[in-house]
C-alpha cells in the first residue's frame, strides 16, 4: 500500500475452474475479483478486475498476468482512495 500498510496476495482457483485475485491487509479489510473465462485463458495479457470488498468499498485492479513465468502483478484502488501493488508468483 501507499501508505505502508502490509497486505497480502493471492491467486486462487475454485472446485468449478474460475480463477480469481484475493488481496488481504492485514488491518482487516479483504478484496477478491474474478477473471472471465476469456481472460483466464489468456497466456501474457494486463486486464482489469472489478473488485468487492469487504466494508462496502469497491474497487479495481489492473492485473499483468505472464502465465508462462507464473507471475502477476497487480495494482489496485479503492473506492476510499486507498491505492496499492503486490506482486504474487
Amino acid at each position: 500500500m501507499t501508505n505502508g500498510e502490509p497486505i497480502i496476495g493471492e491467486i486462487w482457483q475454485n472446485s468449478a475452474l474460475e480463477e480469481g485475485i484475493s488481496i488481504t491487509s492485514v488491518n482487516g479489510w479483504q478484496c477478491t475479483g474474478k477473471l472471465t473465462k476469456a481472460q483466464s485463458r489468456a497466456t501474457n495479457s494486463v486486464i482489469t478486475i472489478p473488485l468487492t470488498c469487504s466494508g462496502d468499498l469497491t474497487g479495481t485492479a489492473l492485473v499483468a498476468v505472464d502465465r508462462p513465468k507464473a507471475e502477476v502483478d497487480i495494482n489496485f484502488r479503492l473506492s476510499n482512495g486507498k491505492v496499492g501493488q503486490l506482486s504474487v508468483s
